[in-house]
């Protein structure tokens, strides 16, 4: 009979034990060599620092609980360890939203794990390290796509490839209004036909109203319904129902009501007649049918842990959720220093030794002016000085 598992967290408990170095008894040290120089500020100064930094790790690596779930509780080593380990993968950006995004993320693993083993589910070849996640995504394809696939029907694959349009609309807050511009922008689409779209589009960035409500909206088709190809809803039903109103791609639509103080025009942007169910081929009811399960899996899923971290006794401490917010916020910002001292002690190290790097029978200028053998060598010949000719008296001249 297999042993049955324990909760562990592997991952966990290898960040511990690295953090917990930090905390560790020292060694014995041999005595200072009294003929070696003592430290110098600057080294001093490092190891204050570093000192700051393990201090600040060992705070955020604390014990504490953040949360519970059931009879699982999720202490700030799980949640530090998860952070660091997307942080150094690159996945996670360091912050305060990181911090809660995983935190909701080890609560959804273990109230989904907890519902599969109250249920049965068979956990013996999960790696132990990865347990809850894993039981969690095994258990939540296994019952939302059962239920996904049983909901996806026949009229629901031939609606896949019916008729779809795609249309913008522009929102205005009456329909009076609505109606004056539609008579301006049919005016101008009859002066330039081929400029439909670009009109159209330039009274909206003009007359629209702003915010959620000006929203031009449908980048995806839709039907009759408004909804998408997988069944999602994409645009308001009076929008659908007016772009399939529209016999030609840049026609204009009457004004349609959306709701109190929201009236919208519509433009047809593109429009595709769709495929007869009895001309469907098989490939493309296989192609619609897989696209409709995995849509409506995502659906059920989202639903199904929704209701059991609503069934489940979760408990979240926000001021020890804060703490350690804060404290890793801290831990951040000193490796952040320690990282840009470094490197400003990597790019002084690298001007010094520029000198040594100049190239073979090349002297340094300061060579040329210390009057050095090497510096005579090269130096240039110093110029000829010109004196003039004394002056003698002229032929004409007479003597004193």
């Amino acid at each position: 009979m297999p042993r049955p598992h324990t909760p562990t967290r592997l991952l966990v408990t290898a960040v511990a034990l690295t953090l917990a170095g930090c905390s560790r008894t020292p060694a014995p040290q041999l005595p200072p060599d009294p003929t070696q120089p003592g430290p110098t500020e600057s080294t001093a100064t490092e190891a204050a620092d570093t000192a700051a930094v393990q201090a600040d790790a060992a705070e955020a690596t604390t014990a504490a609980v953040i949360a519970q779930v059931g009879a699982r509780t999720i202490s700030a080593d799980e949640v530090t360890a998860v952070v660091d380990l997307l942080v150094r993968e690159g996945k996670l950006t360091p912050g305060p939203q990181a911090v809660r995004s995983v935190l909701d993320k080890l609560i959804a693993d273990a109230v989904v794990a907890e519902e599969a083993r109250a249920e049965g589910f068979d956990e013996s070849a999960i790696a132990r390290q990865t347990r809850d996640a894993a039981l969690a995504a095994l258990y939540l394809d296994q019952k939302t796509r059962a239920e996904a696939e049983g909901a996806v029907t026949d009229e629901d694959v031939n609606g896949y490839w019916g008729p779809r349009r795609l249309a913008t609309k522009l929102v205005v807050a009456s329909r009076d209004v609505a109606s004056a511009l539609q008579i301006k922008i049919l005016e101008a689409i009859a002066t330039t036909p081929d400029k439909a779209a670009e009109i159209f589009a330039d009274f909206r960035s003009r007359e629209a109203l702003t915010g959620p409500e000006g929203d031009a909206a449908a980048t995806t088709p839709f039907d009759r319904a408004g909804r998408g190809p997988v069944g999602e809803p994409v645009a308001h039903e009076n929008v659908a129902l007016a772009a399939f109103g529209l016999t030609e791609v840049g026609a204009v639509a009457p004004p349609v009501e959306l709701g109190p103080g929201r009236w919208a025009l519509v433009q047809l942007v593109a429009m595709r007649p769709g495929t007869a169910p009895e001309a469907l081929t098989p490939e493309q009811k296989e192609q619609a049918r897989a696209a409709l399960v995995a849509a409506r899996a995502t659906t059920a899923r989202a639903a199904l842990l929704a209701r059991l971290r609503d069934k489940a006794e979760v408990r979240v401490d926000d001021a020890q959720l804060a703490e350690l917010v804060a404290s890793l916020v801290r831990l951040e910002g000193r490796q952040r220093g320690r990282a840009a001292i470094d490197l400003q002690k990597l790019r002084a190290g690298r001007l010094r030794q520029l000198p040594s790097r100049i190239p073979p029978g090349m002297r340094r200028p300061q060579d040329m002016r210390r009057g050095t053998p090497e510096g005579d060598e090269h130096r240039p010949p110093p110029r000829p000085i010109h004196r003039r000719p004394p002056m003698t008296p002229s032929s004409g001249d007479a003597s004193p």
